[in-house]
């Protein structure tokens, strides 16, 4: 009798690492990002509320950023050979980092990163959970596949939302055009994050 096969296609890459040692580098970027929020106009992109910096944070001096930088680099290269299967590339990456501050009732829209070759973030400081409200203040991917939504399966096995409770320390990377949302925050304390995008340019494109 023949064996059926059932495989998994399309699948979309995610990485999820929470960085070990991470509080004194949480505190010091915390403490800039606080600092520049006041002074600096909210860019107001895909955010409602809070404050959105410049895609500027790389050239912070900062050895918290520096650190950070390394991180992101790490979770490429860690990314790279997921799904490359080679740890090298003909090419670099140009990379905007910028901050996003999130006070009670800010969320961020549905959107994606269009150019982006990866998209990512950081968590800071997640914030509070609400206890009324477990997905506040949650990100949450949608599925890309846009007519899953439109038929019925026993056992619901499509059109499942992917949500992440972020933990302070976590980063999160995925390709420029998954599209997500942040849910809108309900806690009194900030929520912290900084994202990213890395543009893949190949040899001789620059």
């Amino acid at each position: 009798m023949n064996q059926s096969d059932i495989s998994g296609v399309y699948a979309v890459p995610l990485f999820s690492r929470v960085w070990p040692d991470c509080e004194p580098v949480n505190a010091q970027l915390a403490d800039l990002i606080r600092a520049r929020a006041p002074a600096d106009p909210d860019r107001g992109w895909s955010n409602v509320g809070g404050w959105h910096s410049p895609a500027d944070v790389q050239s912070w001096e900062s050895p918290a950023v520096r650190t950070l930088i390394g991180w992101i680099k790490a979770a490429v290269h860690e990314m790279t050979i997921a799904t490359s299967g080679a740890p090298e590339f003909d090419g670099d990456f140009t990379l905007w980092v910028w901050a996003n501050l999130l006070r009670t009732g800010g969320y961020n829209m549905i959107h994606d990163h269009p150019r982006a070759g990866w998209s990512g973030v950081y968590y800071v400081e997640p914030g509070e959970v609400s206890p009324g409200n477990p997905i506040a203040g949650q990100i949450e991917f949608v599925d890309p596949r846009v007519a899953v939504a439109s038929h019925q399966l026993p056992g619901k096995p499509f059109d499942t939302p992917v949500r992440i409770k972020p933990q302070a320390g976590q980063m999160l990377l995925f390709p420029g055009w998954f599209k997500h949302l942040v849910h809108p925050y309900e806690g009194q304390s900030d929520r912290i994050s900084i994202a990213f995008n890395l543009l893949y340019v190949p040899s001789g494109k620059k």
